[in-house]
């Protein structure tokens, strides 16, 4: 079975592997100081996974193209309307990371895709809006584990147990930075 998110995959194709892991590792790392960056990786993921589906008679280039500046628009609005576009982002981001996980459990496309996405992107949006900080690490690390899980090809049976560790390890990398941060502001 072909992996809903094929985003890396094809990444590496188009731009090659290593842009594709710098993204993951600033999402990683640095997810929650750079949610405009997180804003522009939802982006272009979206209208790269959807605009085959939609525009199918249009070029890999013309899909790279219009992801490229979709990508560049979401980061661009959501320094300007911060709120409104995180909960967005928070909602297509909880989307695609439902979308993941029921493709993992081996679910047929059909009404189980629509309400994951349904879902998932409610719990984003939600997320976003009481948990803004919050939100924003563990968005930015599934997102990111997310990438590194297809960039390296995991094989079926330990996909996501190794995404899980992925999120995690970025999940508790950015909590315990924002923790040494604020004693250090604390202290001076």
């Amino acid at each position: 079975m072909e992996p809903f998110s094929s985003l890396a995959t094809d990444l590496s194709i188009q731009l090659g592997r290593p842009l594709a892991l710098v993204a993951a590792v600033v999402l990683l790392f640095l997810g929650r100081r750079l949610y405009w960056f997180l804003a522009g990786v939802v982006g272009f993921a979206v209208v790269f996974l959807l605009a085959p589906q939609f525009l199918p008679a249009h070029s890999a280039e013309a899909t790279l193209w219009l992801s490229l500046l979709a990508g560049v628009v979401g980061a661009v609005l959501t320094v300007f309307a911060q709120r409104l576009l995180l909960g967005l982002v928070g909602g297509l981001g909880g989307a695609l990371i439902a979308l993941w996980v029921v493709q993992q459990m081996d679910f047929e496309r059909g009404l189980v895709w629509l309400v994951a996405a349904l879902v998932g992107g409610l719990l984003g949006a939600a997320l976003v809006k009481k948990l803004f900080e919050f939100a924003l690490i563990l968005l930015s690390s599934l997102v990111g584990a997310q990438i590194v899980v297809d960039t390296f090809a995991v094989g079926e049976s330990r996909r996501l147990l190794f995404w899980l560790g992925v999120a995690a390890f970025g999940v508790c990398f950015q909590l315990f930075g924002a923790r040494r941060r604020r004693r250090r502001k604390s202290d001076d």
